[in-house]
């Protein structure tokens, strides 16, 4: 249910429809076939059905149940601070199960000191009720927040209407803009097009395509009176598509290759002003005067994530993520050479950018899940802080209604939003809803908020609101890729042999002589290097970044796990145990702001290490049964494992910080050890079956899970990643070839073969916007494959001496 399909209801309506309970008192009943029916409907005789019903919400028939559980109206409110509490606002805990979770409404405060109120609520033992409770509720404060229902209004003479809606003030382009009166939106379709939406005030939306050969997300902007686009070709182009004013033939042409992220773009100085990642991690840029031919030059190295720039205080200004997670800056005024500095690290997503009351503002997420936020004075130095946690993609920014506005993708899919009311230190946050898969753009169009993202079904979620009004959401058509390209490769895929590192392919494997070996590939360079990393290993290493430090675990010989890491800034790697009674390779995962760790003891059973920064690792068990190596990720906000049990099932565990972790199986009849990521907002796994074929579980939050095969012949343990917006799986064939799965949204699965004489199981990942994959060959050297959109895969050799 969405806030939009209610309508909206006073305070004062609110309080009469709670004292239509209180005499005489309804009995308190959670069962739903028992409901109470009065002049304002029938509803479910508990403290949320209660309140569902003074906050006018559906009843039965219209809600089988008879209203909303307090998760439920939650999820229909936002957020408020104790000062802003209003009659018929409510203290909700939704923590707890259906026999801990309450509701209470609020209608005043009880004393003037604001430490008690009076509120109407329906309670076990009493039924409806009108009494005072000390805030936020009695004995068990710390589980009570204030909400406001999102169509609650004020009462017609308490407050003055709101402002009318001011401009948005400079800002980072998207995939949005205003064109010719319309509201206006770019993105790249499942079947890699450039596809086309407008709308008109008034009027429904219309959508074409623009052509093919797309593998990014585009970005638009107006510039000389064209309705300009760019977008990164399939085969590492910029392209550039341009609709001359008064014209309806579209036309496109290549700013040349190189290009390995999404561009950015914005007219500075009257020019056409573009930046995009290079293939080598550098930051291009390319600029075009009106008339004249594109020019291009680069920015320097170090670049990992997509670009975002604004004109800031008379400067060319531009913000990307670094290969070392950090905030990179460049700044350029006319005339001059462009410079370049850091604005510190613990970055995990590319940065949106916005100039607000005259301060250069900066949002990203950080590597613990948090919104991080920078802020620049003109000749000062700049400030940061957070704005809290539970990001899981990049975050949009602009100004509305002269308040600082964010988004972003929230745990549990959900659409967050921030916003800094004027003159108020303190920023504010609620959800818009859930079904979210992708990072959400955000615009004003004809005086509203708007904000697009990628929802369930590859849809196109379409959100406004007006100030003082309830958001409104619609959907505008299937068949949508938005891409969040700053996650790291395959966001929320589990670690493996292979790592990007400063900037550099890593891959770790054991050797023959049973030493930890290590290989990197520096940007822009085509022969790798190697090294050892010490020898008494047993199995197959897992790498991974964490707190700035490369990280490797693996088995040692004598059973124990051994931790390998290389502190920042630092060329010698050092080492540690963790402790034995290991029997299978280790995978790792940070989940929570904590180095987590699972393995397989010698007893069967599931262990589990976890280290906070600075501190000490610690350990304990998740249960026996197990027969084959975990695979860990971090889905809906919950730290997830999957490994092959002792009765070839496969088994799931799952927990959320705090509480205690829980486990199910999801069937039987698997032979080998299962590989977990998170692809278009589902959890999904792969495994083989004892009957050597390729099995495929995917399961969506609230929606249930589901499994399929993709095919036999199969001989080892899979990989998948996620690459160019395309479920991307590898596995070593029964004929010793490396085969290849791949599937976009809504489409049926492909396969191909890479290749024979493959004698291990391949690793894959994604490195400066190409394909790669690892895997042993038949003579024990370290195979490697990568392709770039557009072409064919190509394979070298990294050299022998590779037993796993």
């Amino acid at each position: 249910m969405a806030p939009e399909s209610l309508r909206t209801i006073t305070r004062s309506e609110v309080i009469t429809r709670a004292k239509s309970w209180l005499i005489p008192s309804v009995p308190y009943s959670q069962d739903y076939k028992k409901p109470h029916s009065n002049q304002y409907g029938t509803y479910r005789r508990d403290c949320s059905g209660y309140v569902s019903m003074t906050w006018g919400l559906p009843g039965i028939p219209e809600h089988v149940y008879g209203g909303q559980n307090t998760q439920g109206l939650a999820s229909l409110s936002h957020r408020i601070g104790k000062d802003e509490l209003k009659t018929g606002d409510a203290l909700i805990d939704i923590l707890g199960t259906n026999e801990t979770r309450h509701v209470a409404l609020f209608e005043k405060w009880a004393n003037a000191e604001r430490t008690h109120y009076w509120a109407y609520e329906q309670a076990g033992g009493t039924g409806t009720i009108h009494r005072k409770i000390r805030y936020p509720y009695d004995q068990t404060p710390n589980e009570y927040n204030p909400y406001r229902f999102r169509n609650v209004v004020d009462d017609p003479s308490e407050e003055p209407p709101p402002e009318p809606p001011k401009p948005v003030s400079w800002t980072g382009t998207s995939s949005s803009v205003s064109y010719n009166g319309e509201l206006t939106f770019f993105a790249r379709g499942t079947d890699n097009s450039l596809q086309h939406w407008w709308l008109r005030a008034g009027q429904a939306t219309s959508r074409d395509s623009w052509g093919g050969g797309v593998a990014g997300r585009p970005v638009a902007v107006m510039f000389n009176d064209e309705l300009t686009v760019f977008a990164r070709g399939t085969d590492g182009s910029l392209q550039h598509w341009w609709l001359p004013k008064g014209e309806s033939v579209v036309r496109r042409d290549s700013w040349g290759g190189g290009v390995a992220g999404d561009p950015t773009v914005t007219v500075y100085n009257g020019q056409l002003t573009v930046f995009a990642r290079g293939t080598d991690g550098s930051l291009q840029h390319w600029w075009l005067a009106p008339g004249q031919a594109n020019n291009r030059d680069s920015w320097g190295g170090g670049v990992t994530g997509d670009p975002t720039a604004v004109e800031f205080n008379g400067e060319l200004t531009v913000f990307a993520r670094g290969t070392d997670n950090s905030l990179q800056h460049w700044w350029l005024r006319p005339g001059q050479a462009n410079s370049r500095d850091s604005w510190g690290g613990g970055v995990a997503s590319n940065p949106a950018v916005v100039v607000h009351n005259g301060q250069l503002t900066v949002f990203a997420r950080g590597t613990d899940d948090s919104l991080q936020h920078w802020w620049l004075a003109p000749g000062q130095a700049h400030n940061r802080d957070s704005w809290g946690n539970g990001v899981i993609s990049s975050p949009t920014a602009l100004v509305y209604n002269d308040e600082l506005t964010v988004f972003a993708r929230g745990q549990q899919d959900s659409l967050q939003h921030w916003w800094l009311p004027k003159g108020d230190p303190v920023n504010r946050r609620d959800s818009w809803g859930n079904g979210v898969t992708s990072q959400p753009i955000a615009t004003v169009f004809n005086g509203e908020l708007t904000v697009f993202a990628r929802g369930y079904g590859s849809s196109l979620e379409h959100w406004w609101i007006r100030p003082g009004e309830m958001t409104s959401r619609d959907s505008w058509g299937a068949g949508v890729i938005i891409d969040d390209a700053a996650q790291p490769p395959a966001a929320w895929t589990a670690a493996s042999s292979v790592v990007n590192h400063d900037g550099e392919l890593t891959f770790f494997g054991r050797g023959t002589d049973g030493s930890l070996q290590h290989w990197w590939l520096l940007p822009g360079e085509s022969v790798n290097r190697r090294d050892s990393w010490g020898d008494g290993i047993a199995g197959k290493p897992v790498a991974l970044q964490f707190n700035g430090e490369l990280t490797v675990f693996a088995r040692g010989t004598d059973g124990s796990l051994q931790h390998w890491w290389l502190p920042k800034g630092e060329s010698v790697f050092r080492r540690d145990s963790w402790g034995g009674g290991l029997a299978g390779d280790p995978t790792a995962v940070v989940y929570n702001g904590q180095l987590t760790v699972f393995a397989r003891g010698a007893d069967g059973s599931l262990q589990h290490w976890w280290l906070s920064p600075g501190q000490a690792s610690n350990r304990d068990s998740w249960g026996g049964g197990v027969a084959g190596d975990p695979t860990a990720v971090e889905y809906n906000g919950e730290l997830t494992v999957f490994a092959r049990g002792t009765d070839n099932s496969l088994q799931h565990w799952w927990l959320r910080a705090g509480e205690a972790n829980k486990r199910d199986s999801w069937g039987d009849g698997i032979a080998g050890d299962p590989t977990a990521l998170v692809y278009n907002g589902e959890l999904t796994v792969f495994a083989r079956t004892t009957g050597n074929s390729l099995r495929h579980w995917w399961y969506v939050h609230e929606r249930g899970g589901h499994f399929d095969s993709w095919g036999d012949g199969v001989a080892g343990d899979p990989s998948a990643t996620v690459y160019n917006g395309e479920l991307t799986v590898f596995a070593r064939g029964t004929d010793g070839s490396l085969q290849h799965w791949w599937l976009l949204p809504g489409q049926s699965n492909n396969r191909d073969s890479w290749g024979d004489g493959v004698a291990g199981d391949p690793t894959s990942t994604i490195h400066n916007g190409q394909l790669t994959v690892f895997a042993r060959s038949t003579d024990n050297s370290l195979h490697h494959w990568w392709l770039t959109p557009g072409q064919a895969h190509s394979r070298d050799s990294w050299g022998g001496g590779y037993a796993d």
